[in-house]
């Protein structure tokens, strides 16, 4: 009888564990992700380096960093679903730095003027994002070789 007891009060407290966390480890998406990246760019040590369709990797500039990090945050809104991307071209910006050592990489899928989504890769998860194409069109303001 008493091995039923702590059994179910065992089950009762795994799940009620269950039941508060799950929330927060569905939520532990893309918007930390999000406020992540902002705490880095609201830091002044951190880089940004971007890789064009052409495959070269460049740094970027000391004044360009903070707009580009800044369009980034701001423009990018969660989705739930990429279309078949095979082979299309990508763009990624990294952004790393801060203290403790903080990389998120926004991966851009470079469909010319119909640019629109993304992924963001940050702690070995990846999160699909859209509203890509302003970000797209910043960089090859930026001289960065893209499709468009």
């Amino acid at each position: 009888m008493k091995k039923t007891i702590w059994r179910w009060l065992l089950v009762g407290i795994v799940a009620v564990i269950a039941f508060v966390m799950y929330p927060n480890l569905k939520k532990g998406s893309t918007e930390n992700c999000v406020s992540t990246l902002q705490e880095l760019v609201s830091g002044d040590t951190y880089a940004v380096e971007v890789t064009d369709t052409s495959g070269e990797s460049h740094v970027v500039e000391e004044g360009r960093k903070a707009q580009l990090a800044q369009l980034i945050v701001q423009t990018i809104q969660k989705t739930e679903q990429i279309p078949d991307m095979d082979g299309v071209p990508t763009v990624s910006v990294r952004m790393f730095g801060g203290e403790p050592m903080t990389e998120v990489v926004l991966t851009v899928y470079d469909q010319k003027e119909e640019t629109n989504f993304g992924i963001l890769l940050w702690k070995e998860h990846t999160y699909p994002v859209k509203n890509c194409g302003e970000i797209l069109n910043y960089l090859a303001e930026l001289g960065f070789y893209t499709e468009r």
